[in-house]
């Protein structure tokens, strides 16, 4: 199937690229380039239009655009997000090429928010017909995060348990196997071949220009893992000649927890135990000949965890590179980026007792050792007609060095990108892609093996996907997008039907935006979650594998309206959103007795509703001469389990009243058992920022609802004794309130310090698992000239 669809994709291509020749042959040429008026940057992918007709091209890679034209007059328009447009008459005379030089201003007032996640493309936040949160570099700067979660579950609506994300309730407790999310360092995926995880520690904040989250199914555009949404981390190029070198030093501190009987060493004694981190990240951004342009960053971490020999040490180092050879015109453009880390950390599963050894492991710890490797080799080029052609790959490779045995996991990508805009309304995305996993692990064998064999597995996948994005006139704007997609794992076969993706947005107002969106997904279950074999360390139990477990399928649907504030005092949006998730076939992490015994295994569950809505905010207002930066949100899920088929949720009325009784009870015990295992129906996500002088202060709130629903492996006492007490001592949920004071000396040095849990909340993640107690820590950045 793949192989005609892609003849009839090339013929396509083909007949586009030679229509627009044929058409182009002319008497006169326009040449031209396009820059930014305050920084003299070119700026890639301005639309440059006839104005009243349809005719239009866009500028490549070095801000150039060519166009052939009859002799005569022309007015042209140039247009880019986030900058003024700008009008330019021209003459053609037969024969000759006529030379344009244009810059373009700003839009001044309200910074637009751009995004490129939403359709692989640059566009205004406000214009995506779906949820999308956004983190900048100063948000991530002034956090003093050591790894990139640390911020992402600050948005609203995310919630982070085990390393493993869930957005609106879209996932459970699965020990960070599977993410349902999925993970990307500029649109490659980077889920690890093994468990199909994020390694959050992997993740280049050091060089990240922006962070998008898109919330809700994404598969059309990004395929298995992109069930309940995606995570897009946007690294930065050198933006000028002149080069960017910074370094940040950072040193972290944890109190003893506030309950005496929970603390586990003594300061004065085991000083060498004490719970505190320390670590380095640099970033080098040059362009180093005209047409060559360096990246460089790393991190180093070192940290004594404040659960008993859970230690950390890291050690990473990444590159990007851009070559544009002068002969091509600013038409192509090929590089390599790569990034390896050593990294060691102990594992922790369940805590020892909950009553008073809550921050000890249940049996002694193990320290896994880590090689991680990403190379990244692509092309980009434009043809003559300015078509976009776009050529990845990705070979990520994680290596496990273990007392037993040593795992190898290799995940190796290509994909193929086409993408024709006409004019500034309407933009073609097309690809092809295809993976190869390959997985030799001791954490995995077959349904009768032994918990210390090793076993080899495999995994193929090839896709075709296309998105059409199209405005309509001044006010809408409508998405359409379709993926095909089809796996080998193991010896199993697995095709998906086409899936859809529909969208529109309405604009009508100046500040106002409704949309509404409908986007279908599915997931392979990740290698782990198939074939999963191992004992958990220090109990009778296991997790056993389940290799005859079914990809998941499901849909998102969401209304939203967002209202922006613009002017010179602000810059500013409050959006709300109502949303419904529907999965079949959903995988949840079950205790239960199978035939190796009683353990944990990955099983299906039929059917799952999700339902709720979301309130959130984010910008800069000026208060006289205060700023204040505003970001955070309140959101309400509500996660029916209809697996039962005496589930009274099953039907859409009893649902739609279950999810706004539940609302009403606020905190209380929901009536239906039949909900989600491991969701919290209630967060908050609220932070505030201000500055003067120099001085930034910053404070951060965070609610997290009761988890009601777990396993009754948990619920019993089964492994960790005192979980039930605790439960019962915290069952209204809990609140971490941060704070953050910083000091520019000048525009190049800045000392941050950070509070979280001010306040030493004692509070669980998930059942067994300690939150952390206060921690204190102090972050000194520089930036050269």
């Amino acid at each position: 199937m793949i192989i005609p669809f892609f003849c009839r994709f090339s013929l396509l291509c083909l007949f586009l690229g030679w229509s627009q020749v044929i058409w182009g042959q002319t008497d006169g040429l326009l040449r031209g380039t396009i820059k930014d008026a305050e920084t003299q940057e070119p700026l890639i992918g301005v639309s440059v239009q006839i104005e009243g007709t349809s005719t239009g091209t866009t500028t490549d890679l070095e801000g150039k655009f060519k166009m052939p034209l009859a002799p005569g007059k022309y007015t042209l328009i140039l247009s880019y997000v986030g900058y003024q447009s700008n009008k330019q008459a021209i003459l053609i005379q037969q024969g000759e090429t006529t030379f344009l030089e244009a810059s373009l201003e700003s839009a001044g007032g309200m910074v637009p928010i751009i995004i490129v996640t939403d359709g692989k493309y640059e566009k205004k936040l406000e214009q995506s017909t779906v949820s999308i949160d956004v983190i900048n570099t100063q948000q991530l700067q002034n956090n003093n995060p050591t790894s990139l979660d640390q911020v992402v579950r600050k948005a609203s609506g995310v919630q982070i348990t085990d390393g493993q994300i869930s957005i609106r309730g879209g996932a459970g407790y699965a020990y960070g196997v599977g993410s349902r999310v999925i993970f990307l360092v500029d649109g490659q995926p980077l889920l690890s071949a093994e468990l199909s995880d994020v390694k959050w520690n992997f993740m280049p904040i050091e060089n990240a220009q922006q962070v998008e989250i898109i919330k809700g199914s994404a598969s059309v555009l990004y395929g298995s893992g992109a069930l309940n949404g995606v995570v897009n981390l946007r690294t930065a190029y050198p933006t000028g000649d002149q080069p960017y070198t910074a370094f940040s030093t950072y040193v972290g501190l944890f109190d003893q927890p506030r309950i005496d009987s929970m603390r586990w060493f003594d300061p004065a004694e085991e000083p060498a135990r004490r719970p505190m981190y320390t670590g380095l990240f640099f970033a080098h951004r040059h362009r180093i000949h005209p047409n060559v342009d360096l990246v460089l960053g790393g991190n180093f971490h070192l940290q004594n965890g404040y659960y008993r020999d859970v230690d950390e040490r890291r050690f990473r180092f990444n590159f990007n590179t851009r070559f544009r050879p002068p002969a091509a015109e600013g038409r192509l453009s090929l590089g390599l980026n790569g990034n390896l880390m050593y990294h060691e950390e102990g594992r922790f599963f369940m805590a020892r007792n909950m009553s008073d050894q809550a921050y000890l492991n249940l049996a002694p710890i193990f320290r896994d050792r880590y090689y991680s490797l990403s190379l990244d080799p692509y092309v980009t080029v434009f043809d003559g007609a300015s078509n976009k052609h776009d050529v990845r790959g990705r070979w990520f490779r994680i290596a496990k060095v273990q007392d037993q045995a040593d795992s190898e996991a290799d995940l190796m990508s290509l994909e193929y990108q086409f993408q024709r805009e006409w004019g500034k309304n309407t933009v073609l995305t097309a690809g092809l892609l295809g993976q190869y996993w390959h997985v030799n692990s001791i954490l995995f064998a077959d349904a009768n093996a032994e918990f210390w064999e090793r076993a080899l597995f495999t995994a193929g996948s090839v896709a075709a996907y296309a998105q059409w994005d199209q405005r309509i006139g001044e006010r809408f704007s409508a998405t359409l997008g379709l993926r095909w997609e089809g796996f080998l794992v193991d010896t199993s076969v697995l095709t998906t039907l086409p899936i859809v993706r529909a969208g529109l947005n309405y604009q009508p107002g100046r500040h106002d935006f409704l949309r509404a969106s409908f986007g279908q997904g599915f997931r392979i279950p990740s290698l782990a979650e198939r074939f999963f074999n191992e004992q958990v360390p220090g109990t009778f139990i296991g997790i056993y594998p389940n290799p005859d477990l079914q990809p998941e399928t499901g849909w998102t649907a969401e209304v939203g309206y967002r209202r922006t504030f613009g002017g010179k005092r602000a810059s500013f949006y409050i959006d709300l959103a109502l949303f419904v998730m529907e999965y079949q076939n959903m995988v949840e992490f079950a205790f239960g007795s199978y035939p190796q015994g009683p353990g944990l295994s990955f099983l299906n569950v039929s059917q799952a509703r999700i339902g709720g809505w979301e309130l959130s905010a984010q910008g800069d207002i000026m208060l006289g001469t205060v700023p204040l930066r505003i970001w955070g949100g309140y959101t309400y899920s509500f996660p029916g389990d209809l697996s039962s088929d005496t589930s009274r949720l099953r039907n859409w009325g009893n649902f739609a009243g279950a999810v706004f009784q539940q609302f009403t009870q606020r905190l209380e015990r929901p009536q239906y058992v039949d909900i989600l295992k491991y969701r919290r129906l209630h967060t908050l996500r609220f932070d505030v920022e201000t500055e003067w002088k120099g001085f930034t202060l910053g404070t951060a709130l965070n609610f997290n609802s009761f988890m009601h629903h777990i396993d009754d492996l948990f619920e019993f006492d089964l492994i960790t004794p005192g979980v039930d007490r605790f439960r019962f001592l915290h069952n209204q949920g809990y609140w971490l309130w941060d704070l953050r004071l910083g000091y520019a000396f000048n525009e190049r040095q800045r000392l941050n310090l950070v509070v979280q849990n001010v306040l030493n909340e004692e509070y669980a993640v998930r059942p067994a698992h300690m939150g952390a107690p206060r921690s204190w820590s102090l972050q000194y950045s520089h930036q050269f000239k």
